[in-house]
């Protein structure tokens, strides 16, 4: 997380333990709708760039291979990469522009966040994400996963080649014991009424500088 978004999110923020989180209408409305148990589809991948679109291909790419009946959605944000995409994942499912409401649907719906950006400075994807339930694969130290992110209760760290951490995935997606403690664990991270939580951390963050 930056100075900068820090100092302007803590400056916007009660003192705990009520935190009203400011920056996005998703991760509030969440709290309201999330429903653990109800997913449809395994993966979501965000194709932001085109570095990180092929580091995530090939995770996206083995973990078909492992387990041919995964469902994956690719939420691109051009149409050139939407086009790449396609061409590459000619099975997935393709999504382009959408609202507010449609982003909360997709991440509701999906078990995983793909998210192999390292260039986000905040990296709101992980963070609405996780206010869904959805539970983001990510590198550590990028954006604010630094607040949040605890690897294997919340989250994924992106860790070890492509086809390690596609192993890791299709373990969990076949998990029925595992998966809903943590989109559980997820949700409560961002619950912005939770004081060990997403509001917390930011006023933390904000203090320290």
């Amino acid at each position: 997380i930056s100075p900068f978004t820090a100092g302007q999110v803590a400056d916007h923020l009660p003192d705990p333990p009520v935190a009203l989180n400011p920056i996005s209408p998703i991760v509030w409305s969440q709290r309201i709708s999330f429903d653990p148990e109800r997913r449809r589809r395994d993966v979501l991948f965000f194709w932001k760039e085109a570095t990180t679109g092929a580091q995530g291909s090939e995770v996206a790419k083995n973990l078909l291979e492992r387990r041919p009946g995964t469902t994956l959605t690719i939420w691109c944000r051009s149409r050139n990469q939407h086009e790449t995409a396609a061409r590459k994942f000619p099975e997935a499912k393709m999504v382009l522009s959408l609202s507010e409401e449609e982003l909360s649907q997709l991440y509701m719906d999906h078990s995983f966040l793909l998210f192999p950006s390292a260039y986000e400075g905040f990296g709101m994807p992980p963070v609405e994400a996780m206010a869904c339930g959805c539970i983001p694969v990510l590198r550590p130290g990028v954006g604010v996963a630094d607040l949040y992110a605890r690897d294997g209760e919340n989250s994924v760290a992106w860790q070890g080649d492509p086809d390690a951490l596609a192993q890791r995935l299709a373990a969990l997606l076949d998990d029925c014991q595992r998966l809903p403690p943590m989109r559980r664990a997820a949700a409560m991270s961002i619950d912005a009424f939770n004081p060990e939580g997403y509001g917390l951390r930011l006023l933390e963050a904000g203090g320290a500088l």
